[in-house]
């Protein structure tokens, strides 16, 4: 620090000492730093200040949605925080029937960073059947994030789930 007389932004002639624009960790007045005029002298090297690197965090949502590729089993969409899922579909929707005699169809999706495998049960198990292979759709409010089964994500839609075509 310098004890040299500086006039300060409110054009009050002060030292860097007791400039109220001071800031120690470029060791000189603020304002004088922002016009980018010269650092008086002083006796020591204005100090550096290294920034933090802070790693970029993986990407897991786009569009309002969850990157497939970010679902971890045991997710489950909750009132606060839903998991919303969009991709085109492989394969035309697939209903079947349960030794129980439940019914339930199969979606899969796949949304560029991976497939995921959709279980829409009983009440639920019809509208899926009226989308196709290719069309792009959006599903709100995914119930629960299923073991993978051979290397595909599953997820089970629940009963408050919604859907729509978006293209």
């Amino acid at each position: 620090m310098s004890n040299e007389v500086i006039t300060c932004f409110n054009a009050v002639e002060c030292t860097y000492k007791d400039c109220v624009m001071y800031s120690e960790e470029i060791d000189m007045c603020k304002l004088e730093y922002l016009k980018g005029k010269p650092v008086a002298k002083t006796s020591t090297a204005p100090k550096t200040v290294t920034p933090k690197t802070v790693e970029p965090e993986a990407q897991t949502t786009l569009g309002g949605s969850r990157l497939i590729s970010s679902l971890k089993v045991g997710d489950k969409s909750t009132k606060d925080a839903k998991i919303n899922v969009k991709g085109t579909i492989k394969y035309d929707p697939e209903e079947n029937t349960t030794p129980s005699g439940k019914t339930v169809t199969n979606l899969v999706i796949n949304d560029g960073t991976g497939d995921l495998k959709l279980a829409f049960w009983g009440k639920n198990s019809a509208e899926p059947l009226e989308y196709a292979k290719g069309d792009e759709v959006f599903i709100e409010n995914v119930f629960v994030i299923n073991e993978p089964y051979k290397d595909v994500a599953q997820a089970s839609a629940g009963n408050y789930y919604k859907m729509c075509k978006l293209n």
